[in-house]
Order: C-alpha cells, then sequence, then structure tokens
C-alpha cells in the first residue's frame, strides 16, 4: 500500500507542481471474509449459552404467575387494610382534638365558678337574705358607735349586691355540668375509635406476615436464580464485545474500500487530467495549421475556382452552338475540353477531334456566309450530373435547347465578370456548409427535373436528326 504511482502529464505554464499519488491496494476480500466467519462462528456460540441459561431461568421461574398473583392479592387487601387505618386515625385524630377543646372549655368553667364561690360568703340567697335580717336586728337593737354602724351597714350593701353573683354562680355550675357530660362522650367516643384502630393494625401485622411468609417460599424455589442472572449478563457481555469487534472488523474494511476507490477516482482524475492536457497540445497545433491555412486563404485570389469553372464553362457551351453559329472552322468530333467535358456531334464526324481555330476572311466574309444560310433549327439538350452540379456551383441554369446557348454564355460571362468584383467570400462554419450543401443539393435536383422533362422532346428530335449533343465528365 505504500507504492508510488506517477502520471506524467504534459507541463503548462498554469499547471501546478506534480505530486506523487500513493498507491492503495484493493483491500483482501477472502481473508476479510475468513475472519467474518470466525467471529460470527463466536457469536454464534456465545448465542447458544445464552439461550440455556434463559432456559434455566425460564425453569426456575415455574410458579412465578401464582406467586405473583397471591403476592398481588394480599398487597390489595393490605392496602385496604392501611386505608381503613388512616381513615381511623383521622376519626381518632378529630375525636382527640374535640376530646381536648372540651376539656379546656370545662377547666375554663370551673376556674370561673371557683373565682365566683370565693366572692360569695353564701350560697343562697335565703341564706343571704337571713344574714341581712340578723344583722338589721343588730343594728336596730344595739348601740353602737358610728365606725361599726358604718361597717354593719356596708356588710348590709355587700350582702345585697352578692345576690346577682348567686344566679351566675349557678349558671356555671350547671353549664359544667354539661361540659362534664361532652368531655364524658367524646372520651368514649375516641375509645372506641381507638379500639377500631387496634383491631385494623393487627389485621395489617397479619397481612405483611403473610407477605414475608410468601416470599420465604418463593425465595427457597429460586436460589439459584441470582448465579443464573450474572451468568447471563455475562454472556450477554460476551455477545456485546463479539458483535462491537464485528463492526469494527467491517468499519475497517469499508474504510480499506472507500481508500481504494478514493485512489481510483484519484488516478483516473490525474489519466484525464492527461489526456486533457494533450487534447490541448493537439488544439495548439490544429490552431496553428488553421492560422497557416487561413494565412494561405487570404494570399489567394477570391472566387478564382468559380471564375475557371466559369472559363470551362463557357468552353464547354460554345461546343453546343450550332454549326451556323460556331466559331470553328469545320466541325468536331467530340473534343474533350479543359475540365473533362465532352462534346458528342453528327455519327459520322465523332472520331474527328479538332480545335478551336479563328474564322479566314474577317467580318464581312463571315456576314456574307450566313447571310446565304438558313436559321438552324433549335434542339433540345440534356446534360450530364457534372455539368449540373457545376451551374448549380456558380448559382446558373443550363440551357435545355440549343437556342439558348448564347444566352447561357453571356450569363456565365456576366457571372464571371461579377465574381473579379465580389468580396471575399466569408469563413463558414461546418452548419452553414451544410445548409449551402443542402441548397446546392436542391437547385441540382431542380436542374435535373428540367431536363428530365426536356428527355421526351429530345426523343422525339433524335428520330428527325441524326446528331445528337452530349457532355460526359
Amino acid at each position: 500500500m505504500g507504492d508510488e504511482v506517477e502520471v506524467s502529464i504534459p507541463e503548462t505554464k498554469e499547471q501546478p507542481e506534480k505530486k506523487p499519488l500513493v498507491k492503495v491496494s484493493r483491500p483482501d476480500q477472502s481473508s476479510f471474509n475468513k475472519e467474518l466467519e470466525q467471529r460470527q462462528k463466536q457469536i454464534d456460540e456465545w448465542t447458544a449459552k445464552f439461550e440455556r441459561i434463559k432456559e434455566r431461568l425460564a425453569s426456575k421461574s415455574q410458579g412465578k404467575g401464582e406467586h405473583s398473583e397471591a403476592q398481588k392479592a394480599i398487597r390489595q387487601k393490605l392496602e385496604d387494610i392501611r386505608a381503613e387505618k388512616n381513615r381511623i386515625q383521622k376519626e381518632k385524630d378529630a375525636l382527640s382534638a374535640q376530646s381536648k377543646e372540651a376539656s379546656d372549655m370545662l377547666t375554663k368553667l370551673i376556674t370561673a365558678a371557683t373565682d365566683l364561690r370565693k366572692r360569695l360568703s353564701f350560697q343562697t340567697e335565703e341564706l343571704i337574705d337571713a344574714e341581712i335580717r340578723k344583722l338589721e336586728f343588730q343594728h336596730s337593737t344595739t348601740s353602737m358607735s358610728l365606725a361599726d354602724e358604718k361597717r354593719l351597714m356596708g356588710d348590709i350593701q355587700k350582702l345585697v349586691a352578692s345576690k346577682p353573683l348567686i344566679s351566675q354562680y349557678k349558671e356555671h355550675n350547671d353549664a359544667i355540668g354539661k361540659q362534664k357530660e361532652v368531655v364524658n362522650a367524646l372520651n368514649a367516643q375516641f375509645k372506641v375509635s381507638n379500639n377500631k384502630w387496634k383491631a385494623v393494625r393487627d389485621l395489617e401485622t397479619e397481612q405483611v406476615n403473610k407477605l414475608k411468609e410468601l416470599a420465604a417460599q418463593r425465595e427457597n424455589t429460586t436460589s439459584e436464580v441470582p448465579q443464573l442472572l450474572q451468568e447471563k449478563e455475562a454472556a450477554k457481555k460476551q455477545l456485546d464485545e463479539h458483535y462491537a469487534a464485528m463492526r469494527k472488523l467491517k468499519e475497517e474494511h469499508r474504510n480499506a474500500e472507500r481508500a481504494f476507490l478514493a485512489y481510483q477516482r484519484e488516478l483516473e482524475k490525474l489519466k484525464r487530467e492527461q489526456r486533457r492536457q494533450e487534447w490541448l497540445a493537439k488544439e495548439d497545433e490544429r490552431k496553428a495549421r488553421q492560422a497557416e491555412r487561413e494565412a494561405e486563404e487570404a494570399m489567394r485570389i477570391p472566387w478564382e475556382e468559380e471564375m475557371i469553372l466559369c472559363d470551362q464553362l463557357v468552353a464547354y457551351l460554345e461546343r453546343l452552338l450550332p454549326k451556323e453559329e460556331s466559331t470553328e472552322e469545320k466541325p468536331a468530333a467530340a473534343p474533350v475540353a479543359a475540365d473533362g467535358f465532352a462534346v458528342l456531334v453528327n455519327k459520322k464526324n465523332r472520331e474527328e477531334n479538332f480545335y478551336f481555330a479563328p474564322k479566314k476572311g474577317g467580318k464581312k466574309q463571315e456576314q456574307k456566309q450566313q447571310a446565304g444560310k438558313k436559321a438552324p433549327a433549335s434542339k433540345p439538350l440534356h446534360h450530364s450530373l457534372d455539368v449540373l452540379a457545376h451551374f448549380s456551383l456558380i448559382g446558373l441554369v443550363p440551357p435545355t435547347t440549343t437556342a439558348n446557348v448564347s444566352a447561357s454564355i453571356d450569363e456565365v460571362k456576366a457571372k464571371k465578370e461579377f465574381y473579379k468584383t465580389a468580396p471575399r467570400p466569408e469563413k463558414k462554419g461546418r452548419t452553414a456548409k451544410k445548409a449551402e450543401e443542402g441548397a446546392a443539393e436542391s437547385a441540382e435536383t431542380q436542374v435535373a427535373a428540367q431536363s428530365v422533362e426536356s428527355k421526351s422532346e429530345v426523343a422525339e428530335a433524335d428520330k428527325e436528326v441524326p446528331t445528337e449533343i452530349t457532355s460526359s465528365a
């Protein structure tokens, strides 16, 4: 995994310094599967042990449902008893508070009655009246000093003033009797409530003892459960450790795969960069060649090929002129033009070659010769596909009869003159070239259609005239 792989990239001005790419080997899938299988085997062993411990715990837990139901019933009864106990306790607390309040009231009444009794010398009004009569008799029958008399009169007034206290004292004694009855009744109720509370407390103690007995019985049947629980926890811990080790193993393998894929992506990236740099270098060369071609094109005469084509078409059309209009001295048979054009004339003269030559005798002699001749009849023409294509390239239509040859020659010459003064053509892209080629094909198809229409006329003319005019490229 520590090898270094260098990918050569053409150097450019903007290219940073090349860094070596550390090779990352593909993770060993077989060793990973083997180790994973070993880990899974250990997990299966500990899982089986864990299940055996669970089965033993389940066997020790037989009767747990009945125990739980009995325990639940006792607890429910205990809750009801405690609720009743709490209710009686609240009743006791209320009776205790009322009894205390009544006792306090009784104490106050007794204290008030005691104070009144201390202020009274006699307990009833009859005794007070008897004492007053006694003092009055003493005052009327006995001579005494003024001080004794005043003291005696004061005693009589006190006795008269104490009569209302007698009624108050009597009322206090009645209230004390009633309050004692209230206190005694509350104490009796408290005693009854206290007896009820003790009975409920005994029931509570009985239920608590039943719970303890039930727990002791369950403890005797589940004495091995703590040990089994410890073994179960230990087995679970081992399983968790093995699962954690398996997760770690898978994570390390995934990380190794990610590192390998990242290395593959980086290597592919470097290769793409290398191909891009090579393409850029080739693109620079192409641009240089394009610049050279453009320079050469700028030095060429514009429309040179079109003007040469016009000259060739003029020569071709001049060969199609009737004999009376031709500038040749003798009829010729199938001369070959400069661009591969050929003219077929009368069959008996097809093997004879001729060249264009100026006529003798001058203009006047030519006029005399033409005056003595009759105007030739117009004959239909048909052209080869190359001729049609050449006319289409310069945007003209070839003549369909011999009568139109002279006019067609003038059009081709005028087109050549146009090319001499026309501006240099603009450089066209691929799309424009395809459009131009499509237009040329459509024009060629149109001309070919016109030529086909004249084939019937040519067939009829061949029956009458032995001479056939054609061209071959």
